[in-house]
Order: structure tokens, then C-alpha cells, then sequence
């Protein structure tokens, strides 16, 4: 009876400690579909994706839970905790690498009133880098633009880099 009752709370515990450690993200939306074949579920109607230091809105969603990874289609809002918003209509994102990575058109509002515009940006949560190879428009609060193409931005650093075309706009001439 104790070896029984000792196998039982083994794999209550496995079980318990499996659900703690893997559930990292947190998906509602008004329409789910779950395939248990391919360990994947499909979002979609006003989807609602918390992780730990983010939320993501979108029209569409489909979660590969075994690998991790997240593809977003259409109207999506990212707020992290530092009220920093991006809004791009595609986007994946990959949950062990904390990696979200937009195709296509993609605007930044940074805590800071700066207005990031462009295509294709790559974020690193854990390196703390936001980065594009494409052009892109950075707008400050007076309203002075920064033409730019092929961008680093190292966010613990503060310091923003770019080794292609730069061109600067002075509100004030």
C-alpha cells in the first residue's frame, strides 16, 4: 500500500511539475481549434497571448506547444512591461528563445514618445536587442526623423548602430 501510494504521489508531482514548468504563455481567444496529432491549437477572434513580461493581441494564432512557437496573423498589438507597443499584421514568435520576429510593415512606440517605422524587425528578449536589415524611420519627439537601413539596437546599452545608409532630418533645419 505505501509503494502504491508513493507511485501515485511520484506521478501527481511529475505530472503538477510538467504543467509549472511548460506553461510559460497563456492564450485565450473567442474561437479555438486543438489538433492533439500535431500538439498544436489554432486562436482566433480576439486573441489574447500573456507571457511573462508581454501581452500580444491578434486576430489569429496558431501554437505549436512542443517547439515552442507562435505565428500571429493580422491586427497585432504588442505591449511589453515598459509600455513599449509594436503593431505588425505577421508575426512568429518563439517562446524558449524569447525571439519575436515580424514580416512585413512594422511600427515601434517606445515608452519615450520614439516612433520606430519599418519592415522585417527583429526582437531578442533575452539579449536585449531589436534589430532590421530593411529600412526603417526612427522618430523622435520634436519630430526629427532618421533615415536608416540596417539597424542594431542594443537596449541595456542604449546604444543604436547602423552599418548601412543614414540620413537625418532636423525639424529645425
Amino acid at each position: 500500500m505505501k509503494n502504491k501510494f508513493t507511485i501515485i504521489f511520484f506521478i501527481f508531482f511529475i505530472f503538477l511539475s510538467e504543467k509549472l514548468f511548460a506553461e510559460n504563455i497563456f492564450i485565450t481567444a473567442k474561437n479555438i481549434t486543438i489538433d492533439k496529432n500535431d500538439n498544436t491549437s489554432i486562436f482566433e477572434n480576439q486573441v489574447v497571448v500573456k507571457t511573462q513580461n508581454k501581452v500580444i493581441q491578434s486576430d489569429y494564432a496558431k501554437y505549436d506547444k512542443l517547439n515552442g512557437y507562435l505565428l500571429l496573423k493580422e491586427n497585432i498589438t504588442l505591449v511589453d512591461e515598459k509600455n513599449n507597443k509594436l503593431f505588425t499584421n505577421f508575426a512568429e514568435y518563439y517562446e524558449n528563445e524569447q525571439i519575436f520576429n515580424t514580416k512585413g510593415y512594422t511600427k515601434v512606440e517606445t515608452e519615450e514618445l520614439y516612433t520606430l517605422q519599418g519592415e522585417d524587425i527583429f526582437l531578442n528578449n533575452k539579449k536585449k536587442l531589436i534589430k532590421s536589415e530593411k529600412n526603417s524611420t526612427l522618430v523622435d519627439q520634436e519630430g526629427n526623423k532618421i533615415f536608416i537601413e540596417n539597424f542594431e539596437y542594443l537596449v541595456n546599452d542604449s546604444l543604436f548602430k547602423s552599418l548601412g545608409f543614414i540620413e537625418i532630418q532636423d525639424t529645425k533645419n
